[in-house]
């Protein structure tokens, strides 16, 4: 395989212009970008760069980069999730870092975050903590951590923080410009009933497996993607659902 042709599409697979002595272990891909995993912990990225999804600042005023290049300030990763314009990497040691977009505060930074933060930073959990797991949706993000407990931040305007309400849990949104359907700090989810194994961010939406198999969703349902089959009817698919509950199967 050749490496890919600057254009617009690339019909054909390709080689990503990635260290060729070093195995790739993970990819992650968002709306406009893509991260990948090395073995030796380092995570590169590339893409569109519009909101520091990359990790880094590019010269020149340019938008965009086709070059893979490694993310700034970062090793020891152990697992990746990349969302619309955010991306985050688990430390060796269950440190959650993550960067980009962060007007709706996907990024976990609190009230005291910027707009867009090209930089990772760390996102902050009780003392003791460890990440597991990490996904990336469209303007929130969520983990489970080693207890089982999913925690969730961002945008919460369809409930898609799980905390059972639609309103901000913290924070000014006049003082910081977010909005205050926003939380702005991991909140953890309310009512699962056991715990969590690996949590999935969506587009408005959210999804945890739990331990014995059973899936709980929350969020947007506008198109029926929190799979509550025929008991929907006693709760119409446009309203928001802010409180996890089972998919029937």
């Amino acid at each position: 395989l050749a490496q890919f042709d600057a254009g617009p599409f690339t019909p054909t697979p390709g080689l990503a212009g990635l260290p060729a002595t070093m195995p790739v272990t993970q990819i992650a891909t968002g709306q406009f970008h893509t991260c990948a995993l090395l073995a030796d912990g380092t995570v590169w990225c590339w893409g569109e760069d519009s909101e520091g999804q990359l990790g880094r600042l590019l010269d020149g005023g340019s938008l965009q980069d086709q070059h893979p290049e490694a993310v700034q300030g970062l090793s020891g990763a152990t697992q990746i999730a990349a969302g619309n314009f955010h991306s985050c990497a688990i430390l060796e040691g269950g440190l959650l870092l993550c960067w980009g977009q962060n007007d709706h505060g996907q990024t976990g930074r609190g009230p005291g975050g910027a707009m867009v933060e090209p930089s990772p930073g760390l996102v902050a959990f009780p003392a003791g903590s460890k990440v597991s797991q990490v996904s990336a949706g469209l303007l929130h993000t969520c983990a489970v951590l080693s207890d089982g407990s999913v925690w969730c931040w961002g945008s919460n305007q369809a409930g898609q923080i799980g905390t059972g309400q639609l309103t901000a849990d913290g924070g000014d949104g006049a003082a910081t410009g977010f909005n205050m359907a926003d939380v702005l700090y991991p909140t953890p989810v309310a009512g699962l009933p056991a715990p969590a194994l690996a949590v999935g961010a969506g587009y408005q939406h959210t999804c945890a497996l739990l331990v014995g198999g059973a899936v709980m969703c929350w969020g947007s349902n506008q198109f029926g993607e929190l799979g509550g089959g025929a008991g929907d009817a006693a709760a119409p698919n446009s309203l928001p659902h802010p409180t996890p509950s089972a998919v029937p199967f």
